[in-house]
């Protein structure tokens, strides 16, 4: 990683930190987070993305955010973002929207074969409140966050354009 990308990487950590220590419902936080993830993919990539994909749920788990009994799920959740980042890292010069909805169905897949089958087969218990939050609203959150960062990351390539 060079400078730039480091110095992205953390404008953009610190964003996401400030983001979750509002404890804010997750309704707010979900796509704040999302849209991060998807400004990362762009700016500073792949990389930056993936390291953002990873850090977000442990801080998550650190501040409250992530409740104790989920524990099991932040490895889903990084796996999760993981794939979110990288489906639209990938996909996003032949069209950001088409980018979006497929890397928003991914991250929703990952959730779901997880929350409804790997849980299971590991003999992992989560309570069936927690299992409906890690399904459908994950591909709702991805598809507003991620909106919300195509417009972020438009407006911040169109200034960076237009710098001195």
């Amino acid at each position: 990683m060079n400078t730039k990308t480091i110095t992205q990487t953390g404008l953009l950590l610190g964003v996401a930190l400030a983001v979750q220590s509002f404890h804010l419902p997750t309704y707010i936080t979900g796509p704040a987070i999302n849209a991060v993830l998807i400004v990362a993919a762009v700016f500073p990539g792949i990389l930056g993305g993936v390291f953002l994909g990873c850090l977000t749920p442990l801080a998550a788990l650190m501040m409250g955010i992530v409740h104790p009994i989920a524990v099991p799920l932040v490895p889903v959740i990084m796996a999760a973002n993981i794939i979110l980042v990288t489906v639209f890292y990938f996909l996003r010069r032949k069209n950001e929207y088409i980018a979006l909805l497929a890397a928003a169905l991914s991250k929703y897949f990952v959730f779901y074969i997880s929350v409804n089958y790997l849980m299971s087969l590991f003999g992992i218990k989560i309570p069936l409140p927690l299992l409906t939050a890690f399904q459908l609203p994950q591909l709702f959150t991805a598809l507003v966050g991620g909106g919300i960062g195509i417009i972020t990351a438009k407006y911040l390539e169109k200034a960076h354009q237009h710098r001195f």
